[in-house]
């Protein structure tokens, strides 16, 4: 069995509409101390190589995260629970990660 390349994403942002998309985001102080977890999921309606990917949730608000394609990972088929909020999902096509480091106080 062969398996299919992931699409180019940067190169054809299209490709993502319509996908649902778990994302991970660490906050840490500028010396790497844990300052917070975010955890979201929604479909692509949008996705632009200047603009970002705009997701839309289930309840039905639009989370934005940049157009850092180099992020997204083709997610691994199964049963994904958010940390914070307990919702589940089942079967993203990709998960994103990203790590936010706060600036140091001068």
């Amino acid at each position: 069995m062969t398996m299919e390349p992931e699409p180019n994403y940067a190169e054809n942002p299209s490709h993502l509409i319509g996908k649902t998309v778990l994302v991970g985001i660490t906050v840490q102080s500028a010396g790497g101390e844990l300052l917070g977890r975010e955890q979201f999921f929604g479909s692509v309606i949008s996705a632009d190589p200047e603009s970002g990917i705009d997701l839309r949730a289930t309840d039905g608000s639009i989370e934005w995260i940049p157009p850092a394609f180099e992020h997204l990972e083709p997610a691994k088929p199964g049963e994904y629970e958010l940390t914070v909020t307990g919702e589940v999902v089942m079967d993203p096509d990709l998960i994103a990660t990203f790590v936010v480091t706060q600036p140091a106080e001068e």
